[in-house]
């Protein structure tokens, strides 16, 4: 009977450290998924908002610093790793992109009224992207290409922006011409544009001189 209790906790013991790894990947998974996330969501944001590209990563990277103590103990109990200084980094490397994410989208989301204003087009272009394919559970290889449209626009400022917009929009979008869009005041200061209805004009508007 001895026996087979020693082979049963063997046997149990066995089977708790072989899922040790397979927990462990899929928490570096998980993180992996939130870090691409949460970056490409901040690019995407910092394109729309009126703002120097440097400031939002700076202001996140502070407060990851500043609050990496307390980060690395939660990393460390997630991922597993005894070694405090990787903790460290991987937490900081997710929390910049994570925090630089949630101020841009907290001003935005918070932004005031809309104020149309005329831009430039200087240049009009297409990328190809392409979907991802999974051919397994781990693995995943490049699927089909699709086009995405972009024009870029001169704001106030000499400011370039590029915004995305749809395939029969792009089609009527030519360098030199000017389209009407709105910018609003975003809740931490920073001005957002709102491509919504977004058209073309059929030339800028002169601006208002001040009598003498």
């Amino acid at each position: 009977m001895e026996k087979e209790k020693d082979n049963d906790t063997s046997s149990a013991a066995a089977k708790s450290k072989s899922r040790a790894p397979r927990s462990r990947t899929a928490v570096f998974v998980v993180l992996g998924l939130i870090a691409m996330i949460v970056y490409a969501g901040s690019v995407a944001l910092i394109s729309l908002t009126l703002v120097p590209v440097w400031l939002p990563w700076t202001v996140a990277a502070i407060i990851a610093v500043a609050t990496g103590l307390w980060g690395r103990k939660a990393m460390g109990r997630m991922c597993g790793i005894s070694a405090m200084w990787l903790n460290y980094l991987i937490y900081v490397v997710i929390a910049t992109g994570l925090f630089a994410f949630a101020l841009l989208l907290a001003n935005r989301l918070g932004a005031g009224e809309c104020e149309p204003v005329q831009a430039e087009v200087t240049r009009v272009y297409s990328e190809t992207r392409y979907h991802s394919k999974r051919v397994s559970s781990r693995r995943y290889i490049r699927g089909d290409p699709y086009k995405v449209y972009y024009i870029d626009v001169c704001l106030e400022g000499g400011i370039n922006k590029p915004v995305s917009v749809n395939v029969n929009t792009f089609r009527k979008m030519r360098k030199g011409c000017y389209v009407e869009l709105a910018l609003r005041s975003g809740a931490l200061g920073f001005k957002v544009i709102d491509s919504k209805g977004m058209h073309l004009v059929e030339s800028k508007q002169p601006q208002k001189r001040s009598k003498r």
